[in-house]
């Protein structure tokens, strides 16, 4: 594994809100009051560039420091998938990149095994706008339409509250989930089928990150730890010139990822989640937490009990704070069945990862305060 990693920060969400009288199970995507660096104009007449095929595959790679004089990994990955091309695919390979401060534009491509197809260059955008993200979207369905389309998301993760990408040239700006949903929603993205929205960055695998989406993506593919600076194996490409779902190809990007990973001595997985199924259960979660009372001392207690669950990259880089645990671990205390638990968590995701993942079970995370708050 190389020294860098996507990046991790302390996460500060709250995710689980916990009042006197009842728990619920609320995945927040909180709204940060700082000034945002807006400016991206949003287009919706963009024109066909290639006919239409069975899938549209769209990068959004912020190349941020992982792209950088030393390191150029979102080229090599640029590289992968270029590899995977042999000219007679069933789907459309598109990307955008900014973000680095080595790339002097942003730019737009597709990839064909010849080469790169249609390429154009912009002036920077921030790609921690969610207007940029939008456009991006508009861009890549009217330009490549498709019957299903599948959103990449490529850079460093922070989980529920800092988000997705750092983008070096806009000040580290990212973009937070509820930009990432308002992102989707000022697009054309809701108009069309989205099998799968993957996150090849770190902590993005949580409850949260799942239920933001919109209800036309049926999966997400996400890292509740953090990810080698690599990132995912982009062989699982190959798997869209066969018959495939969302389900399908998100097993194939889990066992592509694991079988890159093996060797490493951290904890490092993927989730890949079944949106609508992970919204019905935090209804079942939450009409069986509203029966639950508590008085002030027995939250307390709870949440020590919650500071000593493994925490997510906790164990990884001096990190200490996460407050992301185990979804799993966290329903089990609320419950107080570890039946129950595994019960209310059955269907939802399915993970991959190495020996130190399994050993850890590593599984989707959601965040869980470390100690009371008062909300």
């Amino acid at each position: 594994m190389k020294n860098t990693k996507k990046k991790v920060t302390v996460i500060i969400a709250a995710a689980v809100l916990v009042t006197a009288g009842a728990a619920v199970i609320t995945p927040l995507v909180p709204k940060r009051t700082t000034n945002r660096i807006v400016g991206t104009e949003i287009r919706d007449d963009y024109k066909p560039l290639e006919e239409k095929k069975e899938y549209s595959v769209l990068v959004y790679m912020n190349g941020s420091s992982l792209e950088n004089e030393q390191e150029q990994l979102a080229s090599e990955d640029i590289e992968e998938m270029k590899s995977v091309t042999d000219g007679d695919e069933n789907y459309h390979l598109v990307v955008e990149q900014g973000g680095s401060s080595v790339w002097e534009k942003q730019s737009r491509f597709s990839i064909q095994s010849s080469g790169f197809r249609h390429f154009e260059e912009m002036a920077p955008r921030n790609m921690g706008d969610k207007s940029t993200l939008a456009d991006f979207l508009n861009y890549g369905i009217m330009s490549y339409p498709a019957e299903k389309y599948l959103l990449i998301m490529w850079n460093h993760g922070n989980g529920p509250v800092e988000g997705f990408g750092s983008d070096e040239l806009y000040q580290g700006d990212s973009l937070e989930l509820w930009e990432i949903r308002e992102g989707f929603e000022m697009s054309e993205m809701k108009k069309h089928s989205f099998e799968l929205v993957g996150f090849d960055a770190c902590l993005m695998g949580t409850v949260e990150t799942a239920y933001m989406m919109p209800d036309n993506v049926k999966y997400i593919a996400a890292s509740p730890e953090v990810e080698p600076g690599e990132g995912w194996n982009y062989k699982w490409l190959d798997i869209l010139n066969q018959e495939k779902t969302g389900e399908t190809i998100g097993r194939e990007i889990g066992l592509r990822y694991a079988e890159s990973i093996k060797g490493e001595e951290i904890p490092l997985s993927l989730s890949v989640v079944n949106v609508s199924k992970l919204k019905r259960k935090c209804r079942e979660w939450n009409k069986i937490l509203e029966k639950k009372e508590w008085n002030r001392d027995e939250l307390t207690e709870l949440l020590i009990r919650g500071s000593a669950m493994q925490g997510y990259q906790s164990d990884v880089m001096g990190l200490k704070e996460s407050e992301l645990v185990g979804c799993e671990e966290m329903m089990k205390e609320l419950c107080g069945e570890k039946g129950e638990a595994k019960q209310l968590l059955d269907g939802i995701s399915v993970n991959y990862g190495n020996e130190a993942a399994a050993s850890k079970n590593s599984t989707l995370s959601i965040y869980f305060p470390n100690e009371y708050l008062s909300y």
